[in-house]
């Protein structure tokens, strides 16, 4: 027997023993699409299709008020006998989808449908005995469980309890283990399709990170302890427990008895909670997951700060509002001060958004705390920071700062000798002092080796380029500018002029002007009058200069309206990031648009260069792009800011006037195919057309001689033999 045939034989056993069950999988058809691995349309197509013939899609088996629900297994075997679908498994994995009937009536669900913990402490069982438990008579199935877990830490009690709902406990969990083809699998498809076993899904790339720095923090020699405050931060336990073989889970709460049955399944040894600082130097892991007020997050941080002993660590995942930025309640941030103030906080790292799945628009952080007070005076205590907004969470992002977190945890000669390519040790004393913890200039990580070469070969290679471009396009700018000492520097010695606008916002270089909510009612198609720049103009879906509105109209709906000032950089977030530089001013901008108004003449910002910067954010990778503190900006020496807009002036008048000229040819190419179509413009024949014929001037005279008319030669033969019979 093949290997098909020999799945399909066993699925079909585990189905018909499934089906006796008082409790069959029930599909919704967006199950049965999962099933299948096709979108939804695709299966009320087939059941329309099908819904006669030799092979009818099955009928529904429950009509009730939360719409119909069809037998799993009938779905399974309709997928398999047809052949539709993606899934050649469908019948081995229908225990993954569906609901039981039980499940999909809740009045009776407490006396038909086991209990999700029942279920995966089963699973964990399993896990351990390496044997269907459905093997094992139910009245050792106590017996059994009290064997393998002796300390009841995953499984005895939930046996112990589970009084008439241990036989359906156990074909279900049995079925799951066979469908998901493992216990880990198993467990994993249960908590997803549990409610409330599955509130926080991290990004693969998140949980790398947490996984290659924990195994950094406790090193490679011996067995490891890993705990865990609380049971949300399951995800990042097991993370680790994958990625690093001989970690051990102690979970800190008494309760937390899902993350142990989770870590059993998986193979990952349970150790006591008592016994992780003793062993080896403990590493505790906490997800703040930010559904919770501020001050809710860091009381539990705080109070798991307080549990820890000298020497342990503590790694924090929590919202970057509470754990790095700015603007946090009065209450939360003191005590946020008092944790930097007490010399625990050894890093901080920002890490941007995307973290977590159902909320990834939320900007995330991490703290690595070491437990114990510090006899180093605040003045002389640092702090490692780090911004990954930028730079991502790609491997070799994770591997350079694993290597900085590592080294800071170090000796005062490892942190000298350590070359820090992300982060930067700061001064704890003025953390405390400030709102924002990791300074927007933390992104710009300094260049590697490799892009630092080309960034010079690229320096040595651009004049010659700005001289062919300047000559190809017509546009002589290479006139206005020309070589300078700085491009003979090496690029070690180069000046990087590079600033986010958040910190160019914080020393005051720039400030950032929020637009008017103009009234809906206000007329903007006036003739003439005060021009109104928005999202529309912003991102060039209008042109500046359509809308404007009656100056006194202005004044009377909204008397405290801003107006542009000439050089100003008007700016949009969404649906992507865009700017345009009012070289007029006087402008009235319609929020959401922003305003970027540069403050400080000294500060080497070119209004157009800014522009081009926040356009160049708008096409980066994703989320990161929408923060506009996180915008990193290009600057000139301060010497050069007048001579770089006299050499943009022309480029941007010939932009201009190809845009003006683009616009002339869509407007005559419409009035074109318009006259065309009403007929008031008519296209000449085209000359390969062959000339009508003229008529014959003969056929118009008299003549009472016949003329013979032309005949095929068939046709001649055919009046021949004719005329030679009469």
């Amino acid at each position: 027997m093949s290997r098909s045939e020999s799945t399909s034989a066993s699925a079909l056993d585990r189905a018909d023993h499934a089906s006796s069950d008082s409790s069959p999988r029930l599909l919704t058809l967006a199950d049965a699409a999962r099933l299948a691995r096709v979108q939804r349309p695709v299966v009320s197509m087939w059941r329309l299709r099908h819904a006669t013939g030799p092979t009818p899609f099955p009928d529904p088996v429950v009509d009730g008020a939360s719409g119909l629900r069809w037998d799993a297994h009938e779905v399974a075997r309709w997928l398999g006998d047809t052949r539709h679908g993606n899934n050649p498994e469908a019948l081995a994995e229908v225990e993954l989808v569906g609901t039981s009937r039980a499940e999909s009536a809740p009045e009776s669900a407490s006396s038909s449908a086991p209990a999700p913990g029942l279920v995966s402490a089963l699973i964990a069982l399993r896990a351990v005995h390496e044997a269907p438990l459905s093997s094992v008579p139910l009245d050792e199935l106590a017996d059994l469980a009290d064997d393998l877990d002796p300390h009841d830490l995953f499984a005895a009690q939930e046996v112990l309890r589970a009084g008439d709902d241990l036989g359906a406990a156990v074909v279900r969990a049995d079925a799951l283990v066979e469908s998901a083809f493992s216990p880990a699998a198993a467990i994993e498809h249960h908590r997803a399709a549990t409610r409330g076993l599955a509130q926080s899904v991290l990004s693969t790339a998140v949980e790398a990170l947490v996984a290659e720095l924990a195994h950094g923090i406790l090193g490679a020699a011996g067995e490891a302890v890993v705990s865990t405050v609380s049971g949300r931060s399951g995800d990042l336990v097991h993370a680790v427990a994958a990625a690093a073989p001989g970690v051990a889970i102690a979970p800190a709460a008494s309760d937390d008895r899902e993350l142990r049955q989770r870590a059993v399944a998986h193979g990952v040894a349970l150790a006591h909670a008592a016994a992780a600082n003793a062993a080896h130097p403990a590493l505790s892991l906490l997800l703040l997951a930010g559904e919770r007020p501020a001050q809710a997050d860091i009381d539990e941080l705080d109070h798991a700060v307080v549990g820890l002993s000298a020497g342990a660590r503590l790694l924090v995942l929590g919202p970057a509002a509470l754990l790095a930025d700015g603007g946090l309640p009065a209450s939360a941030a003191r005590v946020r001060s008092e944790l930097l103030r007490s010399g625990v906080v050894r890093a901080i790292v920002r890490l941007g958004s995307g973290v977590f799945s159902r909320t990834p628009q939320r900007a995330m952080a991490l703290w690595l705390i070491e437990g114990g007070s510090s006899s180093t005076p605040l003045g002389d205590q640092t702090t490692l920071l780090a911004d990954l907004t930028v730079a991502g969470l790609d491997p070799a992002v994770r591997h350079d700062l694993v290597a900085d977190v590592v080294a800071a945890l170090g000796s005062d000669l490892e942190r000298r000798a350590h070359a820090f390519r992300f982060s930067r040790l700061a001064r704890t004393s003025r953390l405390v002092a400030r709102g924002a913890l990791v300074d927007a200039d933390a992104a710009l990580a300094p260049p590697s080796a490799f892009a630092r070469s080309q960034r010079e070969l690229r320096a040595r290679q651009l004049p010659a380029v700005v001289a062919e471009l300047a000559s190809r396009a017509g546009v002589p700018v290479d006139a206005l500018l020309e070589p300078t000492p700085a491009s003979a520097l090496p690029s070690a010695e180069r000046p990087d002029r590079t600033r986010t606008l958040g910190a160019l916002r914080a020393d005051g270089s720039v400030s950032l002007v929020s637009g008017t909510r103009l009234d809906s009612d206000l007329d903007l198609r006036a003739p003439s009058g005060v021009t109104v720049i928005g999202p529309a103009e912003v991102t060039g879906a209008a042109a500046v200069g359509d809308r404007r509105v009656d100056p006194l109209r202005l004044a009377a709906a909204h008397p405290s309206a801003r107006r542009t000032e000439p050089g100003d950089v008007v700016v949009v977030t969404s649906p992507r990031p865009a700017a345009i530089v009012d070289a007029v001013g006087r402008a009235v901008v319609q929020s959401p648009a922003r305003v970027v108004r540069i403050r400080a003449a000294d500060a080497g910002l070119v209004p157009e260069l800014i522009a081009a910067d926040i356009a160049a954010a708008g096409r980066g990778a994703g989320a990161r792009s929408s923060d506009p503190n996180r915008w990193v900006l290009r600057r000139v020496a301060p010497g050069q800011v007048e001579g770089m807009r006299a050499a943009l002036a022309p480029i941007e008048a010939e932009r201009r006037s190809l845009r003006e000229r683009l616009a002339l040819l869509d407007e005559l190419g419409g009035a074109l195919a318009e006259a065309v179509v009403l007929d008031v413009l008519r296209a000449p024949p085209a000359a390969s057309d062959p000339p009508a014929e003229p008529p014959d001037p003969a056929s118009d005279r008299t003549d009472p001689t016949p003329r013979p008319s032309r005949q095929t030669p068939g046709a001649a033969r055919q009046n021949t033999r004719q005329n030679r019979s009469r």
